[in-house]
Order: C-alpha cells, then sequence, then structure tokens
C-alpha cells in the first residue's frame, strides 16, 4: 500500500449544486493542487483521499479500485453520457461499463 496519496473531488449532484462544484466533480487532485474546502458557504463537497499510485490526474488505473467506487463512478460515467458531456480521460476506460448501464 502507498503512503502518498492524491484526492478525488466528490459533489452532491443535484438541482442545488453550482457550476463549480459540478465541473469539479471527479477531478483528480495532488495534496498541492487540491482546492480548499468548502469553497462557499452552502458547499457540500469533499475530497476523498485515494492512494497516488492507482489515482493520478489525467488517470486511473480501475483494476485496483474498489469495484462499489468503480460502478460509484461508471453511473457518473453513464449520466454523462446520457446528456452528452464531455468524458474527462481518466473516465474513458469506464465508458463501455457506462454504456450497459444504459442500456
Amino acid at each position: 500500500m502507498t503512503d502518498h496519496y492524491n484526492y478525488v473531488y466528490i459533489s452532491q449532484l443535484n438541482e442545488f449544486t453550482c457550476n463549480l462544484c459540478a465541473s469539479s466533480h471527479g477531478g483528480i487532485f495532488t495534496a498541492e493542487t487540491a482546492p480548499k474546502l468548502p469553497r462557499h458557504h452552502h458547499c457540500r463537497c469533499r475530497l476523498q483521499q485515494v492512494p497516488a499510485d492507482v489515482w493520478q490526474p489525467g488517470h486511473v488505473d480501475w483494476s485496483k479500485v474498489d469495484p462499489a467506487f468503480t460502478m460509484f463512478w461508471a453511473e457518473w460515467v453513464a449520466d454523462r453520457l446520457r446528456g452528452g458531456a464531455e468524458i474527462p480521460d481518466a473516465y474513458l476506460p469506464l465508458v463501455p461499463l457506462a454504456e450497459e448501464i444504459n442500456e
């Protein structure tokens, strides 16, 4: 196991989520680049600590991610596909699973 961590930005996505927080959802940050939370008065976001050898900005080794956490992100990718939104590079390997979810 690693003793070095990065952070993945997790927003509570719903009609109350601001654009700043929604656009940061899924972002992968180092300790040096992670935004300071809360970002505003009603912010409900969090930074999830993740192993840096698995989660890098722009890349995730999905074979090493807990299946439940993988499914959480696959459902987000599925939602983005339904809405025609861009899929960040780190999440592109989840597109086949997301397409299955959307069937």
